[in-house]
């Protein structure tokens, strides 16, 4: 039985310097866009399925135009059908027009995410369908962000217990890779390279580009062992 790691296994980053203050009508609608065509493909790879749109809270953007706003706690929750294309755009200008109201110029979610199931397979090639497969968020703070993010080690060559996984490895890591490759030219930008020196890395493995790579112990050359937490294992 796969198990989900506590905190993501892997995420990716994409920035847009350019959106930095608040989103507008044009703008938000233009992020709705590049959600629809995400969805499109992780639908295709069976990596993001039963979705739900999820805006935790909204901010509402005075007449001054300022970026500060206020808040309004308000959590809205969308099922999504599948396909999702164009849905999204159109539930989104539903939802800017309900929202919006007179004292208000401007509408932004400070932070909205998809998240739903997905499709993993064991070393039989059987399929098994788990949460969060393939999580997708946005932040506004600063630039407007986008995190992929995945919380599972099928992706891996070996479990994160140091056991190698060839079948399940060849089973789910092809499929990761196609649909970051396909997402990325979808965002028109690789993304953000925090590590100059070498691989980007999280708490469980090393990130190289859309490929995720166990940790290797320089001492004897072994899997180094990571529990649920992202800690290293210890004899």
């Amino acid at each position: 039985m796969v198990k989900k790691t506590t905190k993501n296994l892997a995420d990716w980053i994409y920035a847009y310097s350019h959106i930095n203050c608040y989103l507008g009508r044009d703008e938000l609608l233009w992020c709705f866009d590049l959600y629809s065509e995400m969805l499109d493909v992780f639908e295709k790879y069976e990596l993001l399925i039963n979705a739900e749109f999820i805006i935790p809270s909204l901010i509402w953007q005075g007449p001054s135009a300022d970026c500060l706003g206020k808040y309004k706690h308000k959590e809205i929750v969308r099922k999504i059908p599948s396909p999702g294309k164009n849905y999204m755009k159109k539930d989104a200008i539903k939802l800017i027009d309900a929202e919006q109201n007179n004292d208000s110029v401007f509408f932004k979610p400070y932070r909205w995410e998809i998240n739903g199931y997905g499709v993993i397979y064991d070393k039989h090639g059987n399929p098994q369908c788990v949460p969060d497969v393939i999580t997708i968020e946005s932040f506004l703070s600063g630039n407007f962000e986008i995190w992929i993010e995945t919380f599972y080690d099928v992706w891996l060559s070996h479990n994160l217990n140091g056991e190698p996984q060839p079948e399940v490895y060849q089973h789910n890591a092809p499929r990761l890779e196609q649909a970051m490759q396909d997402v990325e030219k979808i965002l028109g930008r690789p993304p953000v390279k925090g590590n100059k020196d070498g691989p980007e890395h999280s708490d469980y493995c090393e990130i190289h580009g859309y490929q995720l790579r166990n940790f290797i112990d320089d001492f004897d050359n072994t899997i180094v062992p990571i529990d649920l937490w992202g800690h290293v294992k210890m004899d």
